[in-house]
């Protein structure tokens, strides 16, 4: 039984070094990028962005239907608070922050 506990165990450290070397890894890259963020946290703000983009052009075409523009502007304003917290969770000066 023991040999399967150690089994066990040598399995679990080389879980976490994995996990250690992606956190890592986007470390680094936050810390390379010009925006304080990674690249798939860019991509997120971005479609968020067209997301947001396509509800005013809605909002402009549904003139005559009240309801709708209620529900599409109740949408924008959900899409305008996730872009806020989306660049609330950037790094401000990514060149600065975890230098040892």
């Amino acid at each position: 039984m023991e040999s399967l506990a150690a089994l066990g165990l040598a399995s679990n450290i080389i879980d976490l070094i994995g996990v250690f070397r992606s956190v890592t890894s986007t470390i680094k890259e936050i810390q390379k990028s010009a925006s304080g963020s990674s690249k798939d946290f860019d991509q997120f703000r971005h479609f968020a962005s067209l997301v947001r983009r396509d509800v005013d052009l809605i909002i402009a075409d549904a003139k005559n239907d009240r309801e709708f523009q209620q529900y599409a502007r109740s949408l924008r304003d959900r899409m305008n608070t996730y872009l806020a917290e989306l660049d609330d969770c950037k790094v401000k000066d990514p060149k600065s922050w975890l230098q040892a």
